[in-house]
């Protein structure tokens, strides 16, 4: 089970980053970021096109390391309890101060929510900050800050505007990173 988590949060963690890093797949990944307000329901604004990236790596994952279906399972309802706490709008010091050197907290995770690119790009992290320290794209929080991306990539009440937003020529033009 440690491994498969530990093995989970290490692939987790480059496919999130490689979503910032590749201009189309940002552009797919973006809509989660878009949110004005980071909350709760901003864990399940993920674009469609999104499980083209993830679900090949977790299902290779499963299949090398060969985890029993009741690890996947807990294993995922970890990382899916972990993604509700870290996008919570809540702000729990003593928690950030016990936990949050090992473990993305919301301010963390808010941080990686920035409009700014230079703070966005890190805290890639999805249950611990392991990864992001050894790969140098760690950064403390240091208070709330804006969050959402600046020229809103599609209408947040508008799913449709949402889904299309990767391939309209207005958001082409902004998509590089």
């Amino acid at each position: 089970m440690v491994v498969f988590v530990i093995a989970d949060t290490f692939a987790a963690y480059w496919t999130h980053r490689v979503m910032h890093a590749v201009p189309m797949l940002w552009r797919i990944h973006r809509i989660h970021h878009a949110d004005g307000e980071v909350d709760v329901s901003t864990s399940l604004r993920n674009h469609p096109l999104e499980l083209l990236v993830t679900l090949p790596v977790s299902i290779a994952l499963i299949v090398a390391i060969g985890a029993p279906p009741s690890v996947v399972l807990v294993s995922q309802a970890i990382m899916f309890g972990a993604s509700m706490w870290q996008h919570a709008d809540i702000e729990v010091p003593w928690a950030e101060r016990a936990l949050g050197s090992w473990l993305i907290t919301p301010a963390t995770h808010r941080l990686h929510h920035s409009p700014d690119r230079t703070t966005h790009d890190g805290n890639y992290g999805d249950l611990i900050t392991a990864w992001d320290r050894l790969f140098g794209t760690f950064s403390r929080s240091e208070g709330r800050g804006r969050v959402g991306l600046d020229g809103q990539v599609a209408r947040a009440d508008h799913l449709l505007e949402q889904i299309w937003s990767p391939f309209s020529r207005r958001n082409r033009a902004r998509s590089s990173l």
